[in-house]
């Protein structure tokens, strides 16, 4: 495989009204397409419609080199984003699908570390939970036990120890 320059991420990504985005001209620049051409891949793409609402959000900016003619362009949210570039072919196109497979793939593996982790820590800590609770239920019948027979019991000792105590003759 060639190795290539791929571009950073955050040159992708962007922060619009609290979501996170991309564009289609950020797109072009990141797979050295002309924006036009990714325009028109956006507009036959032949998603559903609630898909391309969700996912597609088409915008104007007054381009000053055409005498402030409005150019459009799309905002695109991320499974906008998946859907357009695995279509797009290329060296640099397969090396950018590549990156999102591994990034993918290790997201995944960190999740499923992180989840046997929990999982070993849940069971640890609920086999303790076990023991302390098998403990406090014998603890509780002992005291409960303890509650009945104390009064007899000392009753008992101080009899006994009344009887033990010499008196004197007189």
């Amino acid at each position: 495989m060639i190795e290539m320059n791929l571009p950073s991420l955050n040159d992708l990504v962007m922060i619009a009204s609290e979501r996170i985005l991309t564009d289609s001209r950020r797109v072009a620049k990141a797979f050295g397409k002309q924006h036009k051409d990714v325009l028109r891949r956006i507009t036959k793409l032949g998603c559903s419609r609630r898909f391309a609402e969700r996912n597609f959000t088409l915008c104007h900016e007054n381009n000053e080199l055409q005498n402030g003619k409005p150019q459009p362009f799309y905002q695109i949210t991320k499974d906008g984003f998946v859907l357009l570039v695995m279509g797009f072919t290329g060296q640099a196109a397969m090396a950018i699908k590549e990156a999102y497979i591994e990034a993918f793939n290790a997201m995944a593996e960190y999740i499923q570390r992180r989840a046997s982790s929990a999982w070993e820590e849940y069971r640890l800590v609920a086999v303790e939970f076990a023991k302390c609770r098998e403990t406090a239920s014998l603890c509780g019948k002992g005291l409960r036990r303890w509650r009945q027979i104390k009064p007899q019991l000392t009753r008992q000792l101080s009899l006994l120890e009344n009887e033990m105590q010499p008196s004197l003759l007189t």
